[in-house]
């Protein structure tokens, strides 16, 4: 059911913000598979306590023990307790998320739920920008030739805003979803996004969250993806 498929993702993102020492796109997908089998509930567990059966679950999975009178709660719909169980999973494992529980009294509701972007503090410094001389066979035009360019401190996104965050920005905005082109959505980054409809997302997210939020310059983009300070000399 569409319910239990809201749920269950809900579960899934809760715990795939957790870091992990291999933050590789492959790896974060094998653990979704494995967090999937994991809160499979059998028939005999259907009839149990569902916060405690998933507590447990997930505590055999990522060594955590917890314990508290939260799991001991009785709720009567399955996702109330769901819903109540995710939110303590969140606190209990020092995850910060903002959770908002839209309908929760029997099965029929359902979890939202909208997490503020992560961001990375970036020291400004100058680099070369551009292509050097022995590159220029690779760059476009407008690439070359590399040049000292001087960047403020500045902070960017962690991760690339993904199809289930643009999506929702979609929805609430009346605007047409991009096409993810067969690759899939959810947890992807987001594809198919035009400068405009991009800038448009960063004045809605700052709408919502209270902060500033730009698109970066290219100067910005690149300096970043060189490293910054620490830059090797390559993106």
């Amino acid at each position: 059911p569409e319910t239990e498929r809201l749920a269950r993702q809900a579960v899934l993102d809760v715990l795939d913000s957790i870091e992990l020492p291999d933050d590789s796109f492959a790896q974060r997908e094998r653990q979704v598979a494995l967090l999937e089998q994991q809160v499979e509930l059998t028939a005999e567990e259907e009839e149990t306590e569902f916060s405690a059966v998933l507590a447990r679950k997930l505590g055999l999975l990522g060594g955590q023990k917890e314990k508290g009178d939260f799991w001991k709660y009785g709720w009567r719909g399955r996702w109330a307790r769901l819903a109540v169980g995710l939110l303590v999973l969140a606190l209990l494992l020092g995850v910060w998320k903002v959770m908002v529980i839209s309908s929760a009294k029997s099965i029929s509701g359902s979890v939202d739920y909208w997490t503020p972007p992560e961001m990375v503090f970036v020291e400004g410094g100058t680099f070369m920008m551009g292509c050097t001389a022995e590159q220029e066979g690779y760059c476009l035009e407008n690439e070359i030739p590399d040049h000292q360019v001087l960047v403020s401190d500045f902070s960017i996104g962690k991760y690339e805003v993904t199809f289930e965050e643009y999506d929702h920005f979609c929805e609430v905005t009346g605007r047409e979803k991009p096409d993810d082109a067969g690759w899939g959505r959810g947890r992807r980054p987001v594809i198919d996004v035009s400068w405009e409809d991009a800038t448009a997302y960063a004045e809605w997210l700052s709408g919502e969250t209270g902060r500033r939020f730009r698109l970066p310059t290219e100067a910005e983009w690149e300096y970043a993806a060189r490293g910054g300070k620490l830059s090797r000399g390559y993106i």
